[in-house]
């Protein structure tokens, strides 16, 4: 797809077109540009603040008002994209898959449309444990399958999202695993690098916090607090590969 070839730069995409005066990079801002303005409208009735809102009124989180990894937080489609930057681009495609994106925390579902409308993962899903959050990317989902979903390459339409604990669900057969754990507590995110232990050798966890105490003989740290802009300022991105 275009889209991949333009993150990528492969010698493929520099046999379409012509090098000179920063072209690629053009394209690239104009293929991006055209990922928001789609995100945008997949999203019309899905704001933040609706989301936020969601969040606040859920029943769980109000019986669990005192534990910070509930906050509501969520990319935003500008932000995310210039976070896809830290994304693998090289070595994810073996044996001709795309492999699966997990977002875990995936709240409405920002993250993983931006992912399905940029890269070509054969799967991505999203884990939410708050039901009202849950129920949102639901809804935007049914938009996606009625007006969207047919503009993208059939074998790259795949979207899911499951309304479970990340530390129960089963996410091992990730190639790329993110979490947006800026608010997330110290415990919580110790438990997910434990967890992360199950993935296959070679798939990458890609954290908006360190993972505190990250076994050393199970991950290579392959970016360490590099700073991306994100929509609520300056966020450090951890990048970690299985070994």
């Amino acid at each position: 797809m275009l889209k991949h070839l333009v993150h990528t730069k492969t010698d493929q995409f520099l046999d379409l077109i012509v090098l000179n005066n920063g072209r690629i990079d053009h394209l690239a801002d104009i293929v991006e540009g055209k990922v928001s303005l789609e995100l945008e409208r997949l999203y019309e009735e899905c704001s933040p603040t609706t989301a936020k809102d969601a969040s606040v009124s859920d029943h769980h989180r109000k019986e669990n008002s005192n534990d910070n990894s509930l906050v509501y937080g969520e990319v935003e489609f500008a932000s995310f994209l210039n976070l896809l930057q830290f994304f693998p681009k090289t070595d994810m495609h073996s044996n001709n898959k795309g492999g699966v994106f997990y977002d875990l925390g995936s709240g409405s579902g920002r993250a993983v449309f931006t992912v399905r409308f940029s890269l070509d993962f054969d799967r991505c899903i999203g884990i939410e444990l708050l039901p009202n959050l849950h129920k949102l990317a639901v809804d935007v989902t049914e938009v996606y399958d009625q007006k969207f979903r047919h503009k993208l390459d059939p074998a790259l339409q795949s979207v899911d999202f499951y309304c479970e604990d990340i530390l129960n669900y089963d996410w091992s057969d990730g190639t790329v695993v993110f979490t947006c754990s800026t608010c997330f507590e110290d415990e919580l995110i110790h438990a997910i690098g434990e967890k992360a232990k199950d993935l296959q050798q070679g798939a990458y966890l890609i954290s908006l916090n360190k993972f505190t105490g990250i076994d050393p003989d199970a991950f290579d740290i392959i970016q360490e607090a590099v700073v991306c802009q994100m929509s609520w300022g300056d966020a450090d991105v951890f990048v970690y590969r299985r070994r």
